[in-house]
């Protein structure tokens, strides 16, 4: 899964260019190589490596999907995971 989320997860570098995050002082020299390297191929995945994507899987019995999407600041991106347990749970 996160191999398919980083292949298609992708954002036009001419989008990115123009984005509010580069808007400002930072300059394309300033890019980590990695995003230079995807930019020069007309697109940038969200992250360098599809390990850096953590997958998780959570929700209930309803009958509604449920998502979430915790973005990483800056570079390089970082996460700190735990595993949580519910008690009593059957």
């Amino acid at each position: 899964m996160r191999w398919e989320l980083h292949r298609r997860g992708r954002l036009p570098t001419d989008v990115l260019e123009r984005s509010w995050v580069f808007d400002s002082a930072i300059s394309r020299d300033d890019w980590p190589q990695w995003v230079r390297d995807a930019a020069a191929t007309g697109s940038v995945p969200a992250v360098r490596d599809a390990e850096d994507l953590t997958v998780v899987v959570v929700g209930g019995d309803i009958p509604i999907a449920q998502h979430a999407y915790c973005p990483s600041w800056g570079f390089p991106a970082c996460r700190i995971t735990r595993e949580i347990h519910r008690s009593g749970a059957p």
